[in-house]
């Protein structure tokens, strides 16, 4: 029994495949005939069910050029039109624009769910932090419902006035879900292996972590491990600094995976120096394994680390701070290994109680019904 048409839209299939699959899923599953509307990748491979209809769009992330985004919006405007669903799920900032203003015209029901304030608020462009942000208040006015993954940038939507009398929920991200509760934390034996695992974007504090692994050049007895792709633009971290730090053995540089948790299992500690996140999925993963955390006081990361009682902060965008909390975490641990098993059962148990992947799963059910 077909219960309606279901439209999520989100830049990429990476984002539909990483964040949204069991919700997908659980659609399926459902009843419904559910349509994905992102930029083509090869994560689009991944969703072969009969009632999945896959939608490719010409969408730039981060490009500027008029006619490529007039070209999207129309593309997005065509297929809702076409598609006519119950109801719309935009992800990411330039489907939250385009397609909310798409189903704004069509008036068809519409979540906007706001996974993070990256790029574009972090940056000093002012004139394009302006334009974005009326673009938004313009496309979010008459959304039925905004989610947020954090109450920081709920706040902020509200400080901008682009929030007017929306619902709004808090729905932390994809959520995550509790492979093993016995799961043991590693100790240390001969080496301490420190690892971070991003995009190589220098918002998520690369330049940061690579600085941590220059200062620590010398000591035998720590790896860092890097895993994340690269892409040769001013977003991200220079390719040639990169180079250098694989040559240099400051480093040991992976691209990609698919298996992030076979690498976390192998790390006595996570660094995510990020300037902000909407939730850090990372963080998620490494407290539901019981994964020490170095992190950043930062909105999206002080969610899952509330506090030095749950982990190690350190300042955004502060080489020195972060090398001071790798310098924190050593001692510590020589001194009093207890206090970092406390650490990691804490942040273990508010992970598991208020990050639960089915709690946010049910959210989307109830809300399509």
């Amino acid at each position: 029994m077909n219960k309606g048409r279901i439209t999520l839209v989100s830049n990429n299939y990476w984002t539909l495949y990483k964040f949204r699959y069991d919700v997908i899923q659980m659609l399926v599953n459902e009843g419904y005939s559910v349509n994905l509307i992102a930029k083509k990748d090869s994560y689009h491979m991944n969703f072969s069910h009969k009632n999945i209809k896959k939608h490719f769009l010409p969408l730039q992330e981060r490009g500027k050029n008029i006619f490529n985004e007039i070209k999207t919006f129309l593309t997005i405007y065509k297929l809702h039109k076409e598609i006519n669903p119950k109801i719309v799920f935009n992800f990411t900032l330039k489907p939250n624009i385009y397609s909310s203003i798409s189903t704004r015209i069509l008036k068809i029901k519409t979540v906007s769910m706001i996974t993070g304030l990256g790029h574009v608020f972090i940056q000093k462009n002012i004139f394009l932090k302006y334009f974005v942000i009326n673009m938004l208040r313009i496309s979010l006015k008459k959304s039925n419902e905004i989610w947020f993954t954090n109450k920081f940038d709920r706040e902020y939507f509200r400080q901008k006035k682009i929030l007017r009398s929306q619902k709004t929920f808090i729905v932390p991200g994809a959520g995550i879900k509790i492979k093993n509760t016995k799961v043991l934390r590693k100790h240390i034996d001969k080496k301490c292996n420190f690892i971070m695992v991003a995009r190589l974007l220098k918002e998520k504090g690369i330049k940061e972590f690579l600085s941590a692994a220059k200062y620590f050049k010398n000591d035998q007895d720590k790896d860092f491990i890097l895993i994340g792709a690269h892409s040769d633009d001013n977003d991200h971290v220079s390719k040639k600094l990169l180079d250098h730090c694989v040559k240099e053995k400051l480093i040991y540089y992976h691209p990609h995976t698919d298996d992030v948790d076979s690498f976390l299992k192998k790390s006595h500690c996570i660094i995510h120096p990020s300037y902000r996140e909407g939730i850090s999925t990372v963080l998620l993963e490494a407290a539901s394994l019981k994964i020490p955390i170095i992190t950043t006081k930062v909105p999206g990361c002080i969610d899952i680390v509330l506090s030095e009682d749950y982990g190690f902060l350190c300042e955004a965008s502060n080489s020195q701070s972060l090398i001071a909390k790798v310098i924190e975490f050593i001692t510590i641990y020589k001194r009093d290994p207890g206090s970092i098993d406390r650490k990691v059962n804490k942040v273990f148990e508010h992970v598991s109680k208020n990050f639960n992947r089915e709690n946010i799963i049910e959210k989307f059910k109830l809300t399509v019904q």
